[in-house]
């Protein structure tokens, strides 16, 4: 979210596979809890940098890109950022079975 802020990005739809995670994000119950300060600045950021911030809930299996891209993601360094001049071909391959496999045709 501090990335998409950074940039500019002024309305982001956070998805997540938690319902218990939107619903943290959305009421005030989780403040004291282990996660509650994670939760208390996701929820500062969506507050204050983005003009429209929606949550949602999806099943794990129904956003494989997020979950593998997350997976990828968490092979790098700790706080290190990486941008790429194409799609890594390990996401492109999901890219194109999700959308071979979407009803929206």
């Amino acid at each position: 979210m501090q990335v998409a802020a950074r940039l500019g990005i002024t309305r982001v739809c956070v998805e997540t596979d938690a319902t218990l995670v939107k619903v943290a994000l959305m009421e005030n119950s989780y403040r004291l809890s282990a996660v509650g300060g994670i939760i208390t600045e996701m929820k500062h950021l969506m507050n204050s940098e983005f003009v429209s911030c929606k949550i949602s809930v999806c099943k794990r299996d129904c956003n494989k890109v997020a979950q593998n891209l997350a997976a990828f993601g968490c092979t790098f360094p700790n706080g290190q950022m990486n941008t790429w001049d194409d799609v890594p071909q390990a996401i492109e391959v999901l890219v194109i079975s999700d959308l071979a496999g979407s009803d929206d045709e």
